[in-house]
């Protein structure tokens, strides 16, 4: 099975499991475990926090995680209006196999990144439901040899997304419903919109860069939104699209 297929057949669906963990509080969980930096030699940070088990982010809470190397067994995530800070941080998705678990931010909850990198040795799905934000500011994404295909961020339905100087150079984009992506300052490798399902997805590009391909799949009387794709290597399956001009 290539790459391509993987991916396809993955953003179809929105995996659904059993949530089981804690409830955070608004700060540290309780069930974190912080080990000396030795023990993890790669980290660029001094404070390690171990967490085992989903992190469910819920309510109005505010749950922020910054300076530190942080390592997530488990699912996470972040529903009602609650909000994900993460800040000159390392986030690791602990894994055994491909897309054991997701980042899932659903109803009206945001997730912030700045200054982050997303790490894990297999491929994750970071998924934007409903009416959730997201802000990615300076952020990138490193996987390990073990992943045969790129990890996922997918945004659904009413989502918004802003990603600002940031490097996605291991991952792919896909953009769905109604949401709205704005791509700034950015490089990426992979960004595929699809109107398949009901709505109009709208994707902004402002001096930014896609590395590998743009993919754009629309069924009969659907639209998308592009603005701002600079010329290059597009694919599309409906040749009545039209792009604006650059």
């Amino acid at each position: 099975m290539n790459r391509k297929t993987v991916l396809f057949s993955l953003i179809l669906i929105l995996l659904t499991s059993p949530i089981i963990g804690i409830k955070s509080a608004n700060s540290w969980s309780e069930t974190r475990i912080t080990e000396p930096a030795t023990t993890y030699p790669t980290s660029t940070y001094e404070n390690i926090t171990t967490h085992e088990g989903d992190l469910i982010i819920d309510g109005t809470q505010t749950y922020v995680i910054e300076n530190c190397t942080y390592i997530q067994t488990g699912n996470i995530y972040v529903r009602d209006w609650a909000k994900l800070l993460v800040k000159n941080a390392e986030i690791e998705i602990n894994q055994t196999t491909p897309w054991q678990y997701e980042l899932s931010v659903e109803d009206y909850g945001t997730l912030e990144l700045k200054d982050v990198i997303l790490m894990s040795d297999r491929e994750f799905n970071f998924y934007f439901v409903q009416h959730s934000k997201a802000n990615f500011n300076n952020t990138s994404a490193k996987i390990g040899e073990q992943a045969y295909s790129y990890p996922i961020i997918c945004f659904f339905d009413f989502s918004k997304a802003t990603i600002y100087q940031s490097n996605f150079m291991e991952l792919d984009v896909c953009v769905r419903g109604y949401s709205d992506v704005s791509i700034k300052h950015s490089t990426l490798t992979i960004i595929d919109v699809s109107a398949h399902a009901a709505g109009t997805p709208t994707i902004k590009f402002e001096q930014s860069d896609i590395t590998w391909e743009f993919i754009l799949m629309l069924d009969e009387c659907e639209t998308a939104n592009v603005n701002n794709l600079e010329p290059g290597f597009h694919e599309f399956s409906d040749l009545k699209v039209t792009l604006p001009p650059p």
